[in-house]
């Protein structure tokens, strides 16, 4: 069932995200159940269903607001994670830039609660100062996603389980 996350995470994603800048509250669009209502297990066949991942994705929206629609996330957490054959010839021989790179919220909470994330090369290799990475078409990194939990801003962190 996890590809249905996914899926979802991807065609609502980015429709969601332009929507959010019009619309205040998303209870506007869909019905929310009460906010005690215990955190989804997506292990949990039960929490699978259609209306469980849709609220997941309200609450995410929700804990997004009026924020800026991008996530900052260190350069340090994407260098850190290259495989050696996509590291380049600044690798080593250079302290690690002290820049961010900016991601969408939405993509990256929703590869955070799918448990893995992940982003292709191409997408990065143009954030980074030229020499720290290596192109090669179709080659992802895997962040580790602790780290990445860690770095998010409170907001975005507060909405994730314990």
């Amino acid at each position: 069932m996890n590809w249905i996350l996914g899926a979802l995470c991807h065609t609502m994603g980015r429709a969601a995200n332009v929507a959010m800048n019009g619309r205040g509250n998303s209870e506007q669009h869909y019905p929310r159940s009460a906010p005690d209502r215990a955190p989804l297990n997506l292990d949990n066949e039960a929490d699978q269903s259609l209306d469980s991942l849709l609220e997941v994705f309200w609450t995410i929206e929700d804990a997004l607001g009026s924020y800026r629609n991008v996530v900052r996330l260190p350069a340090a957490l994407f260098l850190e994670a290259l495989p050696p054959r996509l590291r380049g010839p600044k690798w080593g021989t250079e302290p690690l830039p002290e820049i961010v790179v900016e991601v969408d919220p939405w993509d990256l909470m929703c590869k955070i609660k799918l448990g893995r994330v992940t982003y292709p090369v191409a997408r990065i290799i143009h954030d980074l100062p030229p020499g720290w990475m290596l192109d090669e078409p179709g080659a992802c990194i895997e962040l580790d996603q602790a780290k990445v939990i860690a770095a998010l801003p409170e907001h975005l962190r507060a909405i994730l389980p314990p």
